[in-house]
């Protein structure tokens, strides 16, 4: 059951995210170019192996809504659209540093533009 529409979950959850990605449009288009100029930054250091990850992108937005750039909006379920275009898994995970995440394994993204 790789096609979402196979699985009703899978479909419920991605129209959840696109719902999310649209209320929150402002902040998922910057968080995602903040993700893009940490992405090759790393890249430029680090090469093929650079990527970010979800843990990344929290830290920034927290930052962005702790001095009041954005409003802080009542969930964060946006945060699942941002990696959704112009970005690969790379196939490698790393355990979540995120307090709360339980040491979840998260996926490494690399920018395919």
């Amino acid at each position: 059951m790789n096609d979402l529409f196979d699985n009703p979950e899978l479909a419920k959850r991605d129209t959840g995210i696109a719902k999310a990605e649209a209320t929150n449009e402002r902040i998922v288009d910057w968080l995602r170019a903040r993700m893009v100029e940490l992405y090759r930054i790393r890249f430029a250091s680090h090469g093929e192996v650079a990527c970010v990850t979800a843990d990344d992108a929290r830290r920034r937005v927290e930052i962005a809504f702790d001095i009041g750039a954005f409003e802080r909006p009542s969930s964060m379920n946006f945060m699942g659209s941002v990696f959704r275009k112009g970005w690969k898994k790379t196939g490698q995970t790393i355990k979540s540093e995120t307090p709360g995440s339980h040491g979840n394994e998260i996926d490494c993204w690399r920018y395919v533009g």
